[in-house]
């Protein structure tokens, strides 16, 4: 019983940890965002110099603080949700638990056809359209990588819920 507890432990802090890598990773990009918007404006308004590339930059990496925001979202439990009858439902219900495991799986399926494509793309070397041409698989496996770390944090959730604060 208690070596079970201390592989839970361990378990539930990887999975913390690669939330936190994630969410890392997703406040960065947004960091970035902030200071070549920052750089554009300058540029265009002060020096009449605009850029070609920041648009395109901020796209990708809007692209990448979204999905790797997913995951801390995911184990916080403050995605986006209607839940008239879930919010009157302790934490550990059944329903809820069952819920948690669809959403799990649901990731897992949405991260295994991010990898379908993303290999296609390696495969076939593609790069994004615009000025500043980047690997798509690059995108893509922005997207495998959010949603496989969701995936851990549903299951997460539904193995252990979380405990009111």
């Amino acid at each position: 019983m208690i070596r079970e507890r201390a592989h839970s432990r361990q378990v539930g802090g990887i999975v913390d940890l690669l939330v936190r890598i994630c969410f890392l990773i997703s406040c960065t990009s947004l960091v970035i965002i902030l200071m070549i918007t920052i750089f554009e404006i300058t540029m265009r308004y002060f020096f009449d110099s605009p850029t070609k590339w920041v648009s395109d930059s901020v796209r990708y990496l809007l692209a990448f603080m979204i999905m790797f925001g997913l995951p801390d979202v995911t184990r916080r439990n403050e995605h986006v949700s209607i839940s008239l009858f879930l919010d009157k439902l302790r934490l550990d219900h059944p329903l809820r638990r069952l819920l948690f495991v669809i959403s799990a799986c649901v990731c897992l399926f949405v991260t295994y056809l991010a990898v379908d494509i993303a290999l296609t793309q390696f495969s076939r070397n593609l790069y994004t359209q615009g000025t500043w041409r980047i690997p798509r698989v690059w995108i893509t496996g922005s997207v495998a990588t959010g949603f496989s770390v969701a995936a851990l944090a549903f299951a997460t959730l539904a193995i252990w819920p979380k405990r009111k604060e």
